[in-house]
């Protein structure tokens, strides 16, 4: 015969071990407006976002406000990837190789 307190802390295991429902739920950050999002890159405050033919935004605000940093890009520029490395920002363009951006030219400018 089974012990009523192993059979309990048996069932317990069982069911603390049952995924639960924690309520989150997502809401909608914003969006640059350059087109698609084609990826996405954090560095502290600062959010990334790569677009499919406008080149790089900035949101500081949780994606509530976004900001073109496109100076030095060419125009219309794709990018499909963004990689952060220490206090730089990579960008990964269609066609127009690899470019880098160094965080303080952006805090700088603000």
């Amino acid at each position: 015969m089974r012990s009523p307190v192993a059979i309990f802390l048996v069932g317990m295991g069982i069911l603390l071990s049952i995924p639960q429902w924690s309520g989150a739920q997502w809401e909608q950050a914003g969006r640059p407006k350059g087109g698609w999002i084609t990826a996405l890159a954090v560095s502290g405050k600062n959010q990334f976002a790569g677009t499919e033919a406008s080149g790089i935004f900035l949101s500081t605000n949780s994606g509530a406000d976004w900001t073109a940093v496109n100076s030095g890009l060419p125009e219309n520029t794709s990018v499909p990837c963004l990689a952060m490395r220490g206090a730089n920002l990579f960008a990964g363009t269609n066609k127009l190789g690899v470019w880098r951006l160094p965080l303080s030219d952006i805090t700088s400018k603000k």
